[in-house]
């Protein structure tokens, strides 16, 4: 009997006597035996399914990464920038993969900035610490960093906010990312954890212009703003003063940095009194940490696994910018007409250029040619006042599935 049973079992389906092992159990256990093994499933399934989800993601995100470390394109893996209107002048497209100064003048203001980036699209070269200003963003945790300096006009009156808005106005209805319910829990979840890191920051969808009563009206732009407070670093130069160059080794050591003493800093910022005439040289990387703008991801989140901008309203091209916004006690939202643009810049990551109607539509110096590649083209118009700088020559959480 014995062997014929041991017999009987070696031939039995193992998914059968498993289940029927498990049935026995069931049927001896009680309730809170059962609530416990019924809990173990669902971890181990969730698990599982977990497992396998974020395997998918990575397999995608090393195929992204490959497909934008491929080629010999020294420009493959960046992010791309460039001067935008109001600013002037608007003749180049710029590369994080080979950093330059720029210069601009907005009318309100004049200056320079630069723009650097880890080349978080290379893992191999991240690790290598042998990219541009690795001496300064190697074992940091901001993925860039916005340097900018600024010469007044005039003084204007308002808050001055910095950070990033929608490219068009939102006057046409293409224009529009209308956000799944989804899409803004995930944004919302996104806001509350860069406002706890960083601090107080004014976030928008945006006007629909589908929606009945925003017809014929002033609509607003899709927006992640920091008020100035927020900024990083802060040095002012006062006129007849020679202030610092954005790419001395020794610039993350000039002036106020907010980190070393943020009583201090917000002191500072709070008296800080704009004069025509003075140098206001900024540095800014408060989101860094949270925003990739070479892969055009939302990363460094946790738990929760890398976001495609794309998915919370952030379409490239997407414009860099800082303004003055003029009081207004009967209306609250960022409308352009309260505006008063000092600097705005416009980019994009290389793997996602810009179609040939954006490009016509954000610079009309810039024209596609033949081969689809966009072509440079001088810009004849000159700036309003020209710049008095002197120009120079330039050399140069993680996720816990991942």
């Amino acid at each position: 009997m014995t062997a014929a049973a041991g017999g009987a079992g070696a031939d039995a389906d193992p998914l059968e006597m498993f289940r029927v092992g498990m049935m026995t159990l069931l049927a001896e256990a009680d309730t809170l035996t059962m609530f416990r093994v019924c809990n173990v499933i669902l971890l181990v399934g969730f698990m599982l399914a977990r497992w396998q989800q974020c395997y998918t993601r990575s397999r995608k995100g090393d195929q992204d990464r490959d497909a934008m470390s491929s080629g010999g394109d020294q420009d493959k893996g960046s992010m791309m920038y460039t001067t935008a209107e109001p600013c002037w002048p608007r003749s180049e497209i710029f590369s994080t993969s080979n950093p330059a100064v720029c210069e601009f003048d907005s009318g309100l203001c004049y200056g320079r900035y630069m723009v650097i980036h880890k080349p978080t699209h290379n893992l191999d070269l991240m690790r290598s610490g042998k990219y541009p200003y690795s001496e300064h963003l190697h074992g940091r945790k901001r993925n860039w960093e916005l340097r900018l300096q600024l010469v007044f006009r005039k003084q204007s009156d308002g808050t001055i906010y910095v950070g990033s808005e929608s490219l068009l106005a939102r006057n046409q209805d293409k224009d529009y990312v209308r956000n799944s319910f989804a899409n803004r829990l995930v944004t919302s979840s996104l806001v509350g954890i860069v406002r706890r890191a960083v601090g107080n920051i004014y976030q928008t969808d945006g006007d629909d212009p589908a929606v009945a009563a925003n017809r014929d009206k002033e609509l607003e732009r899709t927006s992640f703003m920091f008020p100035l407070g927020l900024v990083d670093q802060l040095h002012v130069t006062e006129e007849g003063e020679e202030p610092p160059n954005l790419t001395d080794p020794m610039f993350p050591k000039f002036g106020l940095v907010r980190a070393t003493n943020r009583t201090q800093f917000r002191k500072t910022i709070a008296a800080l009194k704009i004069n025509p005439g003075t140098t206001y040289t900024l540095s800014y990387w408060s989101p860094a940490q949270f925003v990739d703008a070479v892969t055009w991801k939302c990363t460094g989140l946790g738990a929760i696994s890398d976001v495609d901008l794309r998915n919370i309203g952030l379409l490239p091209p997407n414009a860099v910018v800082m303004y003055v916004l003029r009081d207004d006690e009967t209306e609250s939202r960022h409308l352009d007409s309260r505006k008063s643009y000092m600097f705005r810049m416009v980019l994009w990551p290389s793997y996602l250029p810009p179609s040939e109607e954006q490009m016509r539509e954000l610079h009309d110096q810039h024209v596609v040619g033949s081969e689809g590649q966009l072509q440079q083209q001088l810009d004849v118009a000159p700036p309003r006042i020209a710049p008095k700088i002197q120009t120079k020559q330039m050399h140069w959480c993680f996720s816990w599935c991942r």
